[in-house]
C-alpha cells in the first residue's frame, strides 16, 4: 500500500478534491437561486446550501488525520529506533505547553475580560488552555527563528 500511495497518492488526493470540489460547485449552484432570494432575511442563516462542502472538509480532514497517524505508528513498527526523535520531540513539545498551561492564571483582565465577556464567558480551564496554546505557539516560533539563524551562521563559516 506505501509504494501504492507514494507513486499515485498525489494523483488521488487531487482527484478526490477535484470531485468533490465539482460536486460542491453542482450542490452550491442548484440552491443559489433560493438562497440569494432570501437577501437579508435571518432565514438565510438557517439555509442548509452549504452543508455539503463543510461536511466534506471535515470529512477530508479527519481522514487525512486518521492517515497519518496510521501512517506514523506503522513508520514506528517498522523503524523505531528511527521514530525516537520524533517521540522526543513529540514529548518536548507536550512539556512546553504543559509547563505554559500550568503557569497560566486563568483569569481574564483588561480587553481581554470584555471580550470574555461578549463571548459568553469562558471558564478559568478554557482560559488557561488558550493562553498555554498561545504561549507554546509563541515558543516554538521564537525556537524555530533561533533555529533558522543558528543554522544559517553555521552555514556562513562553512
Amino acid at each position: 500500500m506505501y509504494k501504492t500511495l507514494s507513486k499515485n497518492g498525489q494523483a488521488i488526493g487531487f482527484t478526490l478534491g477535484a470531485v468533490i470540489s465539482v460536486l460542491y460547485v453542482l450542490i452550491l449552484s442548484a440552491g443559489w437561486n433560493k438562497f440569494s432570494a432570501l437577501g437579508e432575511s435571518p432565514d438565510r442563516y438557517d439555509t442548509a446550501i452549504f452543508n455539503f462542502g463543510l461536511y466534506a472538509a471535515f470529512a477530508l480532514v479527519i481522514a487525512g488525520v486518521l492517515i497519518v497517524v496510521a501512517f506514523g505508528i506503522g513508520q514506528m513498527a517498522t523503524d523505531p529506533k528511527g521514530a525516537l526523535k520524533g517521540i522526543i520531540g513529540v514529548a518536548v513539545l507536550v512539556a512546553i505547553f504543559l509547563i505554559a498551561y500550568s503557569t497560566a492564571s486563568g483569569e481574564a483582565t483588561g480587553p481581554i475580560a470584555r471580550a470574555v465577556e461578549n463571548a459568553g464567558g469562558i471558564s478559568a480551564n478554557g482560559l488557561k488552555l488558550i493562553s498555554g496554546g498561545i504561549v507554546t505557539a509563541i515558543a516554538l516560533a521564537v525556537l524555530a527563528s533561533l533555529g533558522i539563524v543558528v543554522s544559517e551562521l553555521l552555514n556562513f563559516f562553512k
